[in-house]
Protein backbone atom coordinates (compact mmCIF):
# COMPACT_ATOMS: atom_id res chain seq x y z
CA UNK A 1 0.00 0.00 0.00
CA UNK A 2 1.29 3.50 -1.47
CA UNK A 3 0.49 6.91 0.43
CA UNK A 4 0.17 9.58 -2.13
CA UNK A 5 2.65 12.40 -1.66
CA UNK A 6 5.36 10.06 0.34
CA UNK A 7 8.30 9.18 -1.33
CA UNK A 8 10.20 5.92 -0.38
CA UNK A 9 13.92 6.15 -1.03
CA UNK A 10 15.43 3.76 -4.00
CA UNK A 11 17.12 0.65 -2.77
CA UNK A 12 20.04 0.01 -4.41
CA UNK A 13 21.96 -3.51 -4.48
CA UNK A 14 24.79 -3.45 -2.24
CA UNK A 15 27.84 -5.15 -4.07
CA UNK A 16 31.39 -4.58 -2.97
CA UNK A 17 31.92 -2.04 -5.48
CA UNK A 18 29.54 0.06 -3.87
CA UNK A 19 31.02 -0.90 -0.19
CA UNK A 20 34.59 0.01 -1.69
CA UNK A 21 33.35 4.16 -3.02
CA UNK A 22 31.33 4.01 0.60
CA UNK A 23 34.55 3.55 2.70
CA UNK A 24 37.51 4.83 0.80
CA UNK A 25 37.12 8.51 0.95
CA UNK A 26 39.12 11.38 -0.31
CA UNK A 27 41.56 12.95 2.30
CA UNK A 28 40.32 16.21 3.58
CA UNK A 29 42.88 19.29 3.21
CA UNK A 30 43.61 21.38 6.22
CA UNK A 31 42.45 24.50 6.42
CA UNK A 32 45.32 27.02 5.05
CA UNK A 33 46.83 24.32 2.71
CA UNK A 34 46.24 25.59 -0.68
CA UNK A 35 47.16 28.92 1.06
CA UNK A 36 50.78 27.67 2.00
CA UNK A 37 51.23 26.35 -1.46
CA UNK A 38 50.22 29.52 -3.31
CA UNK A 39 52.65 31.43 -1.33
CA UNK A 40 55.53 29.00 -1.71
CA UNK A 41 54.67 29.22 -5.49
CA UNK A 42 55.26 33.31 -5.59
CA UNK A 43 58.38 32.69 -3.51
CA UNK A 44 60.20 30.56 -6.10
CA UNK A 45 59.30 32.57 -8.95
CA UNK A 46 61.15 35.39 -10.31
CA UNK A 47 58.32 36.63 -12.22
CA UNK A 48 56.02 39.82 -11.14
CA UNK A 49 53.11 39.67 -8.26
CA UNK A 50 51.25 42.36 -10.05
CA UNK A 51 50.09 42.20 -13.51
CA UNK A 52 52.00 44.14 -16.00
CA UNK A 53 49.33 46.02 -18.04
CA UNK A 54 47.16 46.53 -14.49
CA UNK A 55 50.68 48.39 -13.67
CA UNK A 56 50.83 50.57 -16.44
CA UNK A 57 47.67 51.48 -16.14
CA UNK A 58 47.55 52.53 -12.56
CA UNK A 59 51.33 53.90 -13.77
CA UNK A 60 50.04 56.25 -16.47
CA UNK A 61 46.72 56.83 -14.66
CA UNK A 62 49.04 58.54 -11.58
CA UNK A 63 51.22 60.40 -14.38
CA UNK A 64 48.54 62.42 -16.32
CA UNK A 65 47.37 64.05 -12.66
CA UNK A 66 50.93 65.61 -12.97
CA UNK A 67 51.45 66.34 -17.00
CA UNK A 68 49.37 65.22 -20.00
CA UNK A 69 50.50 63.27 -23.02
CA UNK A 70 53.83 61.87 -21.27
CA UNK A 71 55.33 58.82 -23.09
CA UNK A 72 57.25 55.72 -21.14
CA UNK A 73 60.05 53.79 -21.81
CA UNK A 74 59.21 50.15 -21.68
CA UNK A 75 62.30 49.17 -19.61
CA UNK A 76 61.68 52.43 -17.19
CA UNK A 77 58.21 50.85 -16.83
CA UNK A 78 60.02 47.72 -15.96
CA UNK A 79 62.12 49.36 -13.62
CA UNK A 80 58.98 51.14 -11.46
CA UNK A 81 57.49 47.65 -11.28
CA UNK A 82 60.57 46.34 -10.15
CA UNK A 83 60.91 49.25 -7.39
CA UNK A 84 57.41 48.98 -6.12
CA UNK A 85 56.76 45.35 -5.82
CA UNK A 86 60.11 44.80 -3.99
CA UNK A 87 58.95 48.36 -1.70
CA UNK A 88 55.51 46.28 -0.98
CA UNK A 89 57.39 42.30 -0.35
CA UNK A 90 60.14 44.59 2.03
CA UNK A 91 57.02 46.79 3.55
CA UNK A 92 54.69 43.51 4.44
CA UNK A 93 57.81 41.54 5.47
CA UNK A 94 57.95 43.93 8.22
CA UNK A 95 54.57 43.77 9.03
CA UNK A 96 54.32 40.22 9.87
CA UNK A 97 57.40 40.70 12.05
CA UNK A 98 55.38 43.09 14.11
CA UNK A 99 52.13 40.48 13.88
CA UNK A 100 54.48 37.66 14.84
CA UNK A 101 56.18 40.03 18.00
CA UNK A 102 52.64 40.57 18.82
CA UNK A 103 52.38 36.75 19.03
CA UNK A 104 49.76 36.86 16.07
CA UNK A 105 49.65 35.34 12.67
CA UNK A 106 47.09 37.68 11.27
CA UNK A 107 48.32 40.94 9.89
CA UNK A 108 46.29 43.88 11.47
CA UNK A 109 46.05 47.87 9.82
CA UNK A 110 48.16 48.21 13.47
CA UNK A 111 50.48 46.53 12.22
CA UNK A 112 51.13 48.20 8.97
CA UNK A 113 50.57 51.74 11.03
CA UNK A 114 53.89 50.62 13.28
CA UNK A 115 55.87 49.48 10.44
CA UNK A 116 55.59 52.47 8.51
CA UNK A 117 56.09 54.60 11.62
CA UNK A 118 59.28 52.67 12.26
CA UNK A 119 60.32 53.28 8.79
CA UNK A 120 59.51 56.78 9.53
CA UNK A 121 56.99 56.94 6.25
CA UNK A 122 54.00 59.09 7.99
Amino acid sequence: MHQIGIKTPRKFPVTPAHVAIATTSKPSKRRGTLVLKEVRKLQSSTDFCIPRMTFQRLVREIAQEFKLDLRFQSTALQALQEAAEEHLVSLFQDTVRCAAHAKRCTIRPVDMALTRQIRHQT
